[in-house]
């Protein structure tokens, strides 16, 4: 796979890349400024995650004990951000580099079809943990607004990097990032849902087990539906980590029901994750892949 760039003159490059060598504007001006913007806005959002504890009157692991929610994973779940924070920073750099220094590079699906959908995107997750650590009713409520958006960004992100061609930073940072990033958001936004409805005193007594195991079947659904649609089993696979961290914080002999569900669901969807996995490479081998984790 080749790529050239040339300059022309109005502040534009013409970009050839993927194997339609398809030819595309890109904005010079607007690439520049891009850079700085997806960089900024980064540091920002590291800065707001790390303040958060500070800003918040309650630690995460004390929030999460006081509401004891049954869907909500075993702390060792959230160490998952390290890797999501370090394929994006890899991202990041990636992105401001100059051209000459990564030819590879598909500027067209980074400026032209993701634009500054990255830089709200990292503003809202610098905005989503400060809020939510609030430990209020209307704070749950915000940030569920603030996580939907940040949800339907980098959806959109992971939509547009299973659709275009990459080289293999591209597909490490971006495409694997985002699809990770999205995977865990998508249960984060489950999280939030579920804060909201148990702060506003929704949920009768005892119904705690019900609810969840409810939603655990509706987000295995969700999962399913969105892996096969992307033909991105990575994106089904960050449900087992979920599953596994779920099953991990309730002891078989108190909550037996939701270990027995998350146990169903565990091999359902392993099972269907090694199908779609096998789709996704038989595509891929007879060159009818269109889009998906390995385009």
């Amino acid at each position: 796979m080749s790529e050239h760039t040339k300059l022309n003159m109005s502040n534009t490059k013409t970009q050839v890349y993927g194997e339609e060598s398809e030819e595309v504007s890109i904005d010079t001006d607007r690439q520049f400024k891009l850079k700085i913007a997806n960089v900024l806005s980064f540091i920002i959002a590291m800065i707001f995650n790390g303040a958060a504890q500070a800003l918040s009157p309650q630690s995460l692991r004390e929030q999460n004990d006081q509401w004891d929610l049954k869907i909500a994973p075993a702390s060792y779940a959230f160490s998952i951000w390290g890797l999501i924070y370090t394929l994006i920073a890899i991202f990041v750099v990636y992105q401001a580099l100059p051209d000459r220094c990564v030819p590879s590079r598909n500027n067209d699906v980074i400026v032209n079809k993701i634009g500054y959908i990255f830089a709200i995107n990292m503003l809202g997750n610098a905005l989503w943990l400060v809020i939510f650590g609030q430990n209020k009713i209307w704070s749950f409520i915000i940030s569920l607004l603030v996580i939907i958006g940040m949800l339907t960004t980098q959806l959109f992100i992971m939509m547009q990097s299973v659709r275009s061609h990459l080289g293999l930073v591209g597909i490490i940072s971006l495409r694997c990032g985002f699809t990770i990033y999205s995977g865990w958001v998508t249960a984060a936004t489950i999280l939030n849902v579920s804060f909201v409805i148990e702060s506003i005193g929704f949920l009768r007594e005892g119904y705690d087990s019900i609810w969840t195991i409810i939603i655990l079947w509706v987000a295995f659904v969700i999962y399913a539906i969105a892996t096969f649609r992307e033909r991105n089993p990575l994106f089904g696979l960050i449900y087992i980590w979920v599953l596994l961290a779920i099953r991990s914080r309730h002891p078989q002999s108190e909550f037996e029901d939701i270990q027995t569900n998350t146990s169903w669901i565990l091999i359902i969807h392993a099972v269907y994750l090694v199908m779609v996995s096998s789709l996704v490479i038989f595509e891929k081998a007879k060159g009818k892949s269109k889009m998906g984790l390995l385009y």
